[in-house]
């Protein structure tokens, strides 16, 4: 019988760059791979991000706040260009104060999902409060004739595990974004286009917020969204981006 004897620093010089290549090889898998890509996860609650790579659609989003004014010449300049996929995410207080616009978003066929309140410490919330906050938002969008909303945002970005648990079991998915369009007080659209290109995919969550008084955010969709087309980029709403995903829901932390 051969008696094999190891030496634990040769164990060790020998395992280290295997184990380093394997954990590069793993990341590199993580940024190429769609269903990598699409989740975020907090334990066993999920945000969602990302569509897939391979399809040329992109999710275009919109947070609608008080501060935000007057929508309707941005619901008519998405018509005017053609677009007739999109979600729109708005704040409590302006499904409470303008009913009549949600039900326009809706009748022009954009998904609506709940943006939350802008006032609010989510971070400090409990979970009864949090509860509370998402009931109200469904049943303010139920009266506006907006059966069973699905998606959630809160304003900032700003999650925690409470409140990714309280949505899940009111039945709504939280939805991030993977850009934010350049800074668009500035910038001419060529060089905002230019610096996107730097960071875009196909399957991105692009998320617009208007701001009073939205003359430049409205001068600059009214040339990006043309160009985007012109691309070959297929606007989408949040459910299709999902829907059609065809992968698994791997997770990340």
């Amino acid at each position: 019988m051969k008696l094999y004897v190891f030496s634990v620093k040769r164990v060790k010089k020998f395992l280290f760059p295997l184990i380093s290549a394997f954990f590069c090889a793993l990341i590199l898998y993580t940024f190429q791979n769609p269903s990598v890509l699409a989740i975020k996860n907090f334990t066993n609650n999920q945000i969602f991000y990302h569509g897939n790579l391979n399809d040329q659609r992109i999710a275009l989003t919109f947070n609608i706040t008080m501060e935000g004014g007057n929508i309707t010449p941005l619901l008519t300049l998405l018509k005017d260009k053609q677009i007739e996929n999109a979600t729109f995410f708005i704040t409590n207080d302006v499904i409470e104060k303008s009913p009549k616009i949600i039900e326009k978003i809706a009748k022009m066929g954009y998904e609506i999902g709940i943006l939350g309140d802008k006032n609010k410490k989510y971070d400090t919330s409990t979970r009864l409060q949090l509860a509370k906050e998402f009931e109200k938002a469904k049943n303010s969008l139920k009266a506006c004739n907006i059966a069973s909303p699905k998606w959630l945002r809160l304003p900032n970005g700003d999650y925690t595990e409470d409140a990714l648990d309280i949505a899940k079991q009111s039945g709504l998915t939280f939805i991030h974004w993977s850009i934010i369009p350049p800074e668009q007080h500035t910038l001419k659209v060529s060089e905002q286009l230019r610096q996107l290109e730097t960071q875009f995919k196909t399957g991105d969550v692009l998320v617009f917020e208007p701001v009073v008084p939205n003359i430049k955010l409205l001068s600059d969709l009214e040339k990006m969204l043309p160009e985007l087309k012109k691309r070959g980029y297929i606007f989408s709403n949040i459910t299709d981006l999902i829907t059609d995903l065809h992968f698994q829901t791997k997770e990340i932390q």
